[in-house]
């Protein structure tokens, strides 16, 4: 009993630990992200995502 006590505690540390990591690392790439177009932004002056070419995907495109 103690021993899958032991275990069930060592697997929980392990999840936490990965998906505290796995968090980490979605912040990191977004802000990474954010600050990649913030400066595209100062370059340009406008915003990038506004210039993508909008496609309504629940329609096609019209062909």
């Amino acid at each position: 009993m103690r021993d899958d006590l032991r275990a069930a505690l060592k697997h929980l540390e392990w999840r936490f630990r990965t998906e505290k990591l796995g968090y980490f690392r979605l912040a990191t790439n977004a802000a990474n992200q954010a600050s990649v177009l913030a400066s595209t932004r100062k370059k340009v002056g406008t915003d990038p995502m506004e210039q993508l070419p909008r496609k309504n995907s629940a329609k096609g495109d019209g062909h």
